[in-house]
């Protein structure tokens, strides 16, 4: 597994719940890396993460409507997505989300609007359909 920032190895700490998983997990969150007595870094406390959340809420992302591609911290990570429609969605899909959560962050008091829950409705939508469709054998 590659640590993104600094581009090294990094492997699951021994005692981590993620390290017997079978390999299909692609994206891994954490919330901090040790190094080890052996020079090797080690991540600890992490979950899965879907593509789908990386795309929508990571880093900068520059939607490149014509080669239909996300690109997320100048070109550190890449996502290619099947027609413009799709990249059209996305985009503003994730600019509506990021409003509504820097928002709440900001003040977490208030109460949302009609119309932000049912970004959030539809943002949360796609997330049950994205896990159903992976749970889903053969995948």
């Amino acid at each position: 597994m590659r640590w993104s920032p600094g581009n090294q190895t990094v492997s699951l700490h021994p005692t981590s719940v993620n390290k017997q998983t079978d390999g299909s997990i692609k994206w891994l969150s954490y919330y901090h890396l040790m190094q080890g007595r052996n020079r090797a870094y080690n991540a600890h406390d992490t979950s899965a993460v879907d593509d789908f959340a990386i795309a929508l809420l990571c880093g900068d992302a520059e939607f490149k409507m014509y080669p239909g591609v996300i690109t997320i911290d100048a070109n550190r990570i890449r996502f290619s997505l099947r027609d413009w429609k799709a990249m059209l969605a996305v985009k503003i899909l994730s600019a509506r989300v990021r409003d509504i959560l820097a928002g709440t962050f900001r003040t977490p008091h208030k109460v949302l609007t009609y119309k932000q829950q049912q970004w959030l409705e539809i943002w949360q939508q796609i997330f049950s359909q994205a896990g159903n469709e992976a749970k889903r054998p053969g995948k």
